[in-house]
């Protein structure tokens, strides 16, 4: 209506002509804008100019429309670059209308009173399989434990009012979260009697829920006979795997689906396109969903308030023991995982590789050797019993190295550990475990914990084993040996 455009935010200066207008260690991220154009919004990485120059953190700022002033609420500062940084943010950001930042930092929830400069944390050692927040940001769920298969309940936060409902799992019976579809969470409810001992691929799902924020249920999805193994958020769609119980095993069955009932999207006033052009190439215009003035718009500049005080705040924060997977692809840093299991898919999706936490690599696509054979003489004992359970694992052999879940993961993916001389124990038939110890084009050489024994066994019935019991897989990794 006024055909006029506000730069609210900017590095760059129309004045000169240094390297400060094109550094683009940083990004900006919108948290709310209100119907009379106010914003918050966060501006986190490398400070190219301003109060800040020189520094890498995260800056929450709160625009005005009326004053055209921009106004900084707080100014975290990081040690860390900002690939990592914007992987905190992006997990979480949100600034609620009574003056609190929220913000994710080194698997920590925290609160931020951005007027009295004090930071309280709310939940720790949250991991990804384990924490989620809405698309819209405002509300975040966690659960009780990390350990997918034994959790209790789940905490259901509202960032914007900072209310919480905890949803806890009836007498003999566990629940998992799977995140969220618009803002109301979803979750499942297993039996203990239905979930077969020791297994990721046996937690069944008699029932799955949506449910909003003021407890109501959305949806509650119940079939007599079916049992639900995961599911898939895709848009406002879920699709629900299903197995049926044959005799004393679980057999996949045809999937379902359940709709979440929203209102329809709203038409987008202005969008983002890219055009090709002969002279220009591509490039990125803006799209109006209705007709403009064909006048050139007038471009104002935003204005910032100077405040008089700091409004720097240098957070207390220990480097967390969660370990983490780093995914390198496309010429820098991917993302930062907790889960071994997805950053290995993800690395593989992308033609990329994973790094831990101490440099060292734990997958690389396209590396994985013709044949393998580890030595059985070389391997801990704690190994060599081949348990089942990562954690129980990683305590048996804490002297000598770690224990990584590759969960998920697919058999090509895994030999890649073994032609690295990594041992891998993988799930078999009836919920048995096996040690990999070696391959060649044909077969896998597998150590059974139970006979004592190791056997070739077919390279494709193997693979079809190891999935049709859940692709669980677990990654015994020496510790790297330092030179004198």
């Amino acid at each position: 209506e006024t055909n006029k455009l506000t730069r609210i935010f900017t590095f760059r200066d129309a004045g000169s002509n240094d390297e400060r207008n094109d550094y683009d260690q940083h990004d900006i991220q919108i948290v709310r804008i209100e119907e009379n154009g106010d914003m918050d919004y966060v501006v986190y990485g490398y400070m190219n100019r301003g109060s800040h120059e020189g520094m890498v953190g995260t800056a929450v700022y709160h625009y005005d429309c009326e004053q055209n002033v921009s106004e900084e609420k707080i100014f975290l500062s990081s040690g860390k670059a900002f690939p990592f940084l914007k992987d905190q943010v992006e997990a979480l950001s949100y600034v609620s209308k009574e003056g609190m930042f929220y913000m994710t930092v080194e698997n920590t929830l925290y609160e931020i009173n951005m007027e009295e400069k004090t930071y309280t944390a709310l939940q720790e050692e949250l991991s990804g399989r384990s924490f989620f927040v809405s698309a819209s940001g405002r509300y975040a769920a966690w659960t009780d434990s990390t350990d997918r298969n034994e959790v209790c309940s789940i905490v259901f936060l509202d960032l914007e009012d900072g209310s919480r409902q905890e949803i806890t799992a009836e007498d003999g019976s566990r629940l998992r979260l799977f995140g969220f579809i618009n803002d109301d969470v979803i979750y499942g409810i297993a039996r203990d009697s239905d979930i077969s001992a020791g297994g990721v691929s046996q937690f069944v799902m008699e029932q799955v829920r949506i449910q909003n924020h003021a407890g109501e249920l959305v949806k509650d999805y119940q079939q007599e006979g079916y049992f639900v193994t995961d599911v898939q958020v895709q848009d406002n769609l879920l699709v629900l795997k299903r197995v049926q119980l044959q005799g004393s095993s679980y057999a996949a069955v045809s999937d379902d689906q359940i709709m979440n009932n929203v209102k329809g999207k709203q038409e987008e006033a202005i969008s983002l396109i890219t055009q090709t052009t002969v002279r220009q190439a591509n490039v990125t215009a803006l799209q109006y969903s209705t007709s403009t003035s064909t006048q050139e718009a007038l471009v104002m500049e935003g204005k910032f308030m100077e405040n008089a005080q700091d409004d720097t705040l240098n957070m207390s924060i220990e480097e967390s023991s969660t370990e983490k997977y780093y995914v390198y692809a496309e010429g820098g840093l991917e993302g930062i995982y907790t889960n071994g299991g997805t950053a290995v898919q993800t690395a593989d999706s992308k033609n990329g590789v994973v790094l831990t936490g101490d440099q060292q690599y734990l997958w690389e696509r396209s590396n994985t050797k013709a044949s393998a054979s580890i030595s059985l003489e070389d391997l801990p004992d704690g190994v060599k019993s081949a348990p089942l359970d990562a954690a129980q694992l990683a305590e048996s052999v804490r002297d000598t190295g770690r224990a990584v879940s590759l969960n998920g993961c697919t058999l090509e993916e895994i030999l890649y550990q073994v032609s690295q001389l990594r041992p891998v124990i993988a799930r078999g038939q009836d919920g048995k475990a096996k040690l990999i110890i070696g391959f060649d084009t044909y077969n896998l050489t597998v150590y059974d914990p139970a006979t004592g024994e190791a056997s070739y066994q077919g390279r494709q019935d193997s693979e079809k084993e190891f999935t049709d019991n859940g692709s669980v897989y677990i990654c015994y990794i020496e510790n790297i040996q330092e030179q004198q």
